[in-house]
This record gives structure tokens, C-alpha cells and sequence, in this order.
């Protein structure tokens, strides 16, 4: 079973997608790590990443993604940069009130991230969407989960769930 759980940032992806994929024992992999993780082998700033870097980590995460029979995948755009590959995709869409995900930043360790910082991140990823995915049709998640109203065991919960009448 390939799971794939994508949203804005601070909506829960790893969070979620941590305690998902060890419960199951299936790999994981984190978009957003391997962008820091490539960031960090350059000697660069993440937002400096080219866009050429950028394709060629989506094309890696595919190709894992495609790789592995049992596996859950978590980024922030993962229902476009699967679009191509979207057969037997369990695609989950996390989302959170700008509230909540602006207090989650400050847990982080942000003490002065406001909304209007956060506003800023989700109208950079806007673009970025646009300028890199906007010809990819993008994949119907089957699952939406609000992750502001629900604990991360609740969440958990919905995804079993879910999982269970695919399968039954």
C-alpha cells in the first residue's frame, strides 16, 4: 500500500505521517528533509535551492515512492508531484486552521512567527506551485482531515480507518 499525506506547512505531515508509517511498518520519507537534507549538501539556504534541484528531488521521490511496495511519503505538494504515478496512491490532505498552524511555528521555537509570516510562506508556496506543478493534474485525496479539531491519535484513527474499507 503506497500512502501519500500532503498540505501547507505546520498542518501535521510528519507528525501524521511519523507514527503512521512505524505503526504500519512501512518507510517513510519526508519531502521537506530531503529538500534540507540537499540544502545542506550544497552549503545553501533551502529557499536557494534551483529549480533544477528541486525537479530532481521530485523525480527521486517518485522513483522511491514507485520503489517500494508498502510505504507512506509526506510533502507539501505530493498531490501534483505524484499526479503521473497516481494508480493504487492512498492520498491524505492535512489541514489546520492559519491559527493553529501559526502556533505550531512558535512551538518550534519561532516565538515571534505571526500569521502574517505564515501568510507570506503559503503565498511563496502559492507561487511555487504554480511555477513548478501547474501543468501536472493534480490527484483527489480520499481522505481530507482537519488537523486543528483532531488529536494526533484521532487523526491516526481516520486514517485506519480509511485504510481498513480500502482493503476490506
Amino acid at each position: 500500500m503506497k500512502i501519500a499525506i500532503y498540505g501547507l506547512s505546520c498542518t501535521g505531515k510528519t507528525t501524521i505521517a511519523a507514527p503512521l508509517a512505524k505503526e504500519l511498518g512501512f518507510d517513510l520519507r519526508s519531502c521537506g528533509e530531503e529538500i534540507k537534507k540537499r540544502a545542506k549538501e550544497l552549503d545553501v539556504k533551502f529557499d536557494d535551492l534551483t529549480d533544477e534541484i528541486h525537479h530532481t528531488i521530485d523525480n527521486e521521490t517518485v522513483k522511491w515512492f514507485l520503489s517500494n511496495v508498502n510505504c507512506v511519503v509526506e510533502g507539501r505538494f505530493l498531490d501534483a508531484v505524484l499526479s503521473m504515478s497516481s494508480d493504487n496512491i492512498v492520498l491524505i490532505k492535512l489541514t489546520a486552521t492559519v491559527a493553529e498552524r501559526c502556533n505550531r511555528m512558535k512551538k518550534r521555537g519561532n516565538a515571534d512567527y505571526t500569521i502574517d509570516d505564515l501568510c507570506r510562506v503559503d503565498e511563496i508556496d502559492k507561487k511555487f506551485r504554480h511555477e513548478h506543478y501547474r501543468y501536472n493534474e493534480c490527484i483527489a485525496p480520499m481522505l481530507t482531515i482537519d488537523t486543528s479539531i483532531f488529536s494526533v491519535e484521532q487523526c491516526l484513527n481516520q486514517i485506519k480507518t480509511k485504510l481498513q474499507e480500502l482493503t476490506a
